[in-house]
């Protein structure tokens, strides 16, 4: 009997290690999918940036040419 709840008990364990690593994993994806995401975030915002400085910069072109 006592063998038995001892090969119960490991075996419970066993499976809670198991989903402990699952989580850990998930965790590790979720971290890497919201650097990815800041990264892409910041990727935008630059070319946004440099997007508003060209269409100004044709802006101001355009008004010295037609000036």
């Amino acid at each position: 009997m006592h063998l038995e709840l001892q090969e119960k008990h490991e075996h419970q364990q066993k499976k809670a290690h198991e989903e402990q690593m699952k989580l850990k994993d998930g965790v590790e994806m979720a971290q890497k999918l919201m650097e990815d995401t800041v990264k892409t975030h910041e990727e935008i915002q630059r070319e946004n940036k440099d997007l508003r400085k060209t269409t100004h910069d044709q802006a101001g072109f355009a008004t010295i040419k037609g000036a």
